[in-house]
């Protein structure tokens, strides 16, 4: 099993306006892709701090999913609305593995980071 994760840092007086855009992107994401994206924000922590997360059996589901997002038309219209919205993006894809001792699962994340322009 994998985990996909997009950490997304927004103007703190534009929140409201970015979580309802991350919202309708997971609901997009959701019904026309079959996903199970679920959009989280940092409790407690950075008050602009957002995420979308999502889980896929396989590699190849992810990519299947990445591949028709990238011709979405809806989807990408709701990307760009974003503009002024999120001053970075944070793209982290982890593996969930089971310890050899069989005492639980843990992950083992690799992370890129994306820069978008303000």
């Amino acid at each position: 099993m994998y985990m996909t994760f997009r950490m997304m840092h927004g103007e703190l007086a534009r929140m409201p306006e970015a979580m309802a855009l991350a919202v309708s992107a997971r609901d997009h994401l959701n019904s026309e892709h079959g996903a199970r994206y679920a959009v989280s924000v940092n409790v407690g922590g950075d008050p602009t701090a957002m995420s979308l997360a999502s889980p896929w059996e396989s590699l190849a589901d992810y990519e299947k999913v990445r591949a028709a997002v990238m011709s979405d038309a809806k989807l990408q219209s709701i990307v760009r609305m974003t503009s002024g919205l999120a001053s970075d993006t944070q793209d982290m894809i982890g593996q969930v593995l089971k310890a050899p001792s069989g005492r639980g699962a843990y992950a083992v994340v690799n992370t890129a980071t994306m820069h978008m322009p303000a």
